[in-house]
């Protein structure tokens, strides 16, 4: 007899797995993984191959309670320049690695706060990585800001150096809302930036929002998303907040009496989700709203609509770099990640060695399921017939993965037929259950991710 969950029961167990930004997932990486093998990696790329790069910056003005990103806070200007300085160190011993002629197609700045670094660093740093790889003339250069910080001298750096898209981190404009995750910042002060912004030409501007953050209500994320329709940004995010006090220390600062309950935060997602929709935006993913015109809209319709550590995304490129502490690269052979400590990451690039902390080796089996998995999460369906890898020695794990959705078959959730499996336009919010029956390491790991909706 199949047992019958509630939407809610459903969503909670959904909640306690990967969010799939890779497959395997990284709680999987090990040691095992060394500098030797991430830049055996690097050299083993094929120049008719792509590559983006993504670079960390691992610092901030002010600690927001809320934040589960590797980051520290610094008031003086020497750390920021003494950091940098390794990450251009490291530049130099990936490009020495990497076949001159392979192109950069995206470049991500993330953090931390990138928006810290000083407009001429910037520019600096922006010069090294053009001139130490072959950065193509069409190349998405985005960045992901903190309102807070942004400057004019800054804005001008960054359409100089050639960003194309920036992200401003909001999660929400209620003022008590924002007293309680440590982030004051009026709707007029991220209005004047977005302004500016766009004043240099930088037109592509996406906004981050989260729900299930403390003091929120159905009345602040109705206002919260008036607003953030009145900016009309080309993409919205919104994420749900993982509260992890036993892996974040800073959130126990956050009152948990004040965190929305599992319904409220269904409620808040549906609530935003339709007030989007009903602005014009498109549903993309599990959390992604773009206006009809943005290119990651268009990445849908085309199915070229991708999934990585930084989310969906219209990157296409087969391998992703990371550079600076506790960065996360990933090629056809396998994911390494940088030391997460600063210390450690500094050693070894002064070393003269790439800073792998951790890794793993990819097989042809985690490449199978790493396809299914990344489709079901874009396209919220998957046709085994479309599949790059068609041989029968997969089928034994096709077949497993249908009779642990047989269950969620028989409660409408998901339909399975012809070799294809399809999530209903109501339930899309359980894409994760459906992505985790291919998830061969799930056993092993289980209950090891925070509860998030």
């Amino acid at each position: 007899m199949t047992q019958t969950l509630t939407k809610t029961e459903i969503m909670n167990k959904a909640g306690n797995l990967p969010r799939y930004t890779s497959y395997p997932t990284a709680n999987h990486f090990s040691e095992k993984v060394t500098s030797t093998q991430s830049l055996a990696w690097v050299s083993s790329i094929s120049s008719s191959q792509d590559v983006s790069l993504y670079l960390h910056i691992p610092f901030c003005r002010q600690l927001c309670w809320y934040c589960g990103c590797n980051t520290s806070v610094t008031h003086k200007e020497d750390p920021i320049y003494k950091y940098l300085s390794l990450l251009e160190s490291e530049i130099a011993i990936i490009a020495s690695h990497l076949d001159p002629s392979i192109r950069v197609t995206h470049i991500h700045f993330g953090g931390g706060s990138p928006t810290i670094v000083p407009a001429g660093k910037f520019c600096n740093l922006m010069d090294i990585v053009k001139t130490s790889f072959t950065v193509s003339d069409h190349a998405e250069i985005a960045i992901e800001m903190d309102p807070r910080e942004i400057s004019e001298a800054k804005v001008a750096a960054y359409a100089k150096a050639g960003v194309n898209r920036a992200s401003l981190g909001v999660q929400d404009f209620d003022l008590n809302v924002q007293r309680s995750i440590n982030r004051i910042q009026p709707f007029r002060q991220v209005y004047d930036k977005i302004e500016l912004l766009r004043s240099y030409g930088i037109e592509n501007i996406n906004v981050d929002l989260i729900y299930g953050l403390p003091n929120q209500s159905k009345e602040t994320i109705h206002k919260t998303l008036e607003k953030t329709v009145l900016l009309s940004p080309s993409r919205v995010s919104l994420f749900g907040y993982a509260h992890v006090p036993w892996m974040k220390k800073h959130m126990k600062l956050i009152d948990e009496t004040k965190l929305p309950k599992s319904e409220e935060r269904m409620e808040f997602f549906e609530l935003a989700s339709e007030l989007l929709i009903k602005a014009g935006y498109r549903a993309v993913g599990l959390d992604h709203f773009v206006r009809p015109d943005d290119t990651m809209a268009r990445a849908l319709e085309t199915q070229t609509l991708k999934r990585n550590f930084q989310g969906y995304t219209i990157d296409t490129a087969k391998n992703l770099i990371g550079l600076g502490v506790s960065a996360i690269s990933q090629t056809e052979d396998g994911y390494w990640q940088n030391f997460t400590d600063l210390k450690h990451y500094r050693a070894a690039i002064r070393s003269g060695v790439c800073a792998t902390g951790k890794g793993l080796a990819v097989n042809e089996a985690d490449l199978f399921c790493r396809e299914v998995i990344e489709q079901l999460m874009c396209y919220y369906r998957v046709d085994r017939k479309s599949l790059s890898t068609q041989s029968s020695y997969y089928d034994q794990i096709w077949s497993a993965a249908l009779e642990q959705l047989r269950p969620l078959e028989a409660q409408g959730i998901v339909k399975i037929e012809n070799e294809q499996i399809i999530l209903l336009s109501e339930t899309r919010q359980f894409v994760r259950l459906v992505a985790a029956s291919f998830d061969q390491y799930l056993t092993a790991s289980k209950n090891k991710h925070a509860q998030v909706a």
